[in-house]
């Protein structure tokens, strides 16, 4: 009886934050584009939805590494369902805001952009966070140029790009430069790999601490 009572803290205090520290993927709930972008083709939305993606994931629940590492790849020759493509040839930068609709600590972005080369791929972009839907006071996380070709149209793999985590509900993509075929920047689908809350994990420790308590007092022998 005496063991069971030192062993459940020493998992606690061992298996617990391990498991707690596991990134997971997560889906933008929203997206707003710049007017000086526009959507020629497929919709904002379609780059967080899952559309044209090889295996889907659960935001907020799937370990980020291990769904990337499986090679998801996206189908990009069907934009008008699985992508967004800007919409005039003159339109090769502007701004596409994501919206988590609630903060989250986030510390990478996953792009899969639009395949074979034969389209025109984002190329150069910054990353900025934000507090809200004004670009005015957004704080720069990152600058970035993606490949122009990660595999074929219809199974493109994603690129990863990382950042200091950063705790943030929006997230500026400002795109700065395409493959200049076409000259319309567009991209397939997009997702963010976020660490758990800090109060999240405190409540799943007191409810595992509290568990343990009672099972003690339960093995207890009466007086």
């Amino acid at each position: 009886m005496r063991s069971i009572r030192f062993i459940l803290p020493a998992l606690l205090l061992t298996a617990f934050p391990l498991a707690t520290q596991a990134a997971t993927i997560i889906q933008p709930s929203g997206v707003a584009i710049s007017p000086s972008l526009g959507t020629h083709a497929g919709s904002g939305n379609n780059v967080i939805n899952f559309s044209g993606l090889s295996s889907t994931y659960t935001s907020g629940v799937t370990d980020f590494a291990t769904y990337i590492a499986s090679n998801p790849t996206h189908d990009s020759g069907d934009i008008v369902n699985n992508g967004w493509q800007a919409d005039t040839f003159s339109a090769s930068t502007g701004n596409f805001l994501f919206d988590f609709g609630a903060d989250f600590t986030i510390k990478s972005f996953a792009l899969w952009n639009l395949g074979g080369g034969v389209i025109s791929n984002i190329v150069g972009f910054n990353l900025y966070s934000d507090t809200d839907t004004d670009p005015l006071g957004r704080v720069l996380l990152g600058n970035y140029m993606a490949a122009t070709n990660t595999g074929p149209v219809n199974a493109v793999l994603a690129e990863v790009f990382p950042f200091t985590q950063t705790s943030t509900r929006y997230v500026w993509m400002e795109i700065t430069s395409t493959n200049g075929i076409a000259d319309r920047p567009g991209f397939g689908e997009a997702a963010f790999e976020a660490i758990p809350e800090p109060g999240s994990i405190a409540l799943a420790a007191t409810g595992l601490a509290a568990l343990g308590g009672l099972r003690r007092r339960r093995r207890q022998p009466s007086r």
